[in-house]
């Protein structure tokens, strides 16, 4: 179905995302396939500079309130990026933006949402 709606190159750039999303390792996704993903591909956020995680995790709706994110994020459940954060009170650095934009926020094993940095 894919291949029918976006082509050849669509359905390669899905298997690709998915690929990286479930194993982890962002390294290999380009900036067109983060603006895919924003799209139609995970939910996803606008926030601005300066954000906590707790807000973005109630913010995206991975959360219903900073109470249950900071125990989310106590109980190591959170990865920004493919990385494990376990700090309730981390808020977002310039290296946390993949091309100078994105966020990948990941609750468990797949519940994810994307930032969008304004």
């Amino acid at each position: 179905m894919t291949r029918l709606v976006h082509g050849e190159e669509g359905l390669q750039a899905a298997k690709r995302i998915t690929e990286c999303l479930f194993s982890g390792s962002l390294s290999a996704l380009s900036e067109a396939d983060f603006e895919q993903l924003a799209q139609d591909g995970v939910p996803m956020v606008e926030m601005e500079k300066g954000a906590d995680l707790m807000q973005a995790l109630v913010d995206s709706e991975l959360q219903p309130s900073r109470g249950q994110a900071r125990k989310t994020i106590a109980s190591n459940a959170i990865t920004i990026n493919g990385e494990k954060q376990s700090d309730p009170e981390y808020f977002f650095k310039e290296e946390d933006r993949l091309f100078g934009r994105f966020t990948l926020l990941r609750r468990g094993k797949k519940n994810y949402c994307l930032i969008c940095w304004k």
